[in-house]
């Protein structure tokens, strides 16, 4: 015997002309595994001729979202002079005397959702992160500077060892 498969919206429509026709309401919830609450919405539903399916949990309303307009004027800046960033574009639409012009990180995402950054000139114009070390002798570094030829014609391997917290060079040695 096949397995019976029934799609949601057909459960739900099951359980409301059940829980319609039936005596107990709670009996009828606790056969297909539900709350009163919900039994009782699907019941209102059903009986108001509307739709059984889930419903979108979409927001009908985002009172903090960017408009379209602002965007497309954004866009617009952004498209006569694609080297400027987020906040010459604020300032100039503030110039223009439009209304409810931004902030210039909302200026920013609205020019990275759009595909006008790219990642390589984002990365150009982050701020180097140097690991700079609480007290001293805490962390050295040690590095090969490269290679240069000597007079002699060998090659000399410069090795540097620094305090990362002083920045104090405390061995400079030339190998060969």
């Amino acid at each position: 015997m096949p397995w019976e498969s029934r799609t949601v919206k057909e459960q739900r429509e099951g359980f409301a002309e059940t829980a319609a026709h039936s005596s107990n309401f709670s009996a009828v919830c606790r056969e297909y595994g539900i709350t009163r609450k919900t039994g009782y919405k699907w019941l209102e539903r059903y009986e108001a001729g509307e739709e059984l399916s889930d419903r979108s949990r979409e927001p009908h309303h985002i009172p903090h979202k960017t408009p379209p307009e602002m965007e497309a004027q954004i866009l617009r800046v952004r498209k006569e002079n694609p080297g400027w960033g987020s906040r010459t574009i604020k300032q100039v639409l503030e110039n223009e005397g439009l209304d409810g012009v931004p902030s210039a990180r909302t200026v920013n995402a609205v020019l990275n959702r759009y595909g006008c950054i790219e990642e390589e000139e984002s990365q150009k114009r982050k701020a180097y992160l140097r690991y700079e070390k609480d007290a001293c002798n805490e962390m050295w570094q040690a590095d090969f500077k490269g290679e240069f030829l000597t007079k002699d014609g060998k090659y000399c391997y410069p090795l540097d060892i620094i305090d990362d917290h002083s920045r104090f060079a405390i061995k400079i040695a030339a190998s060969s």
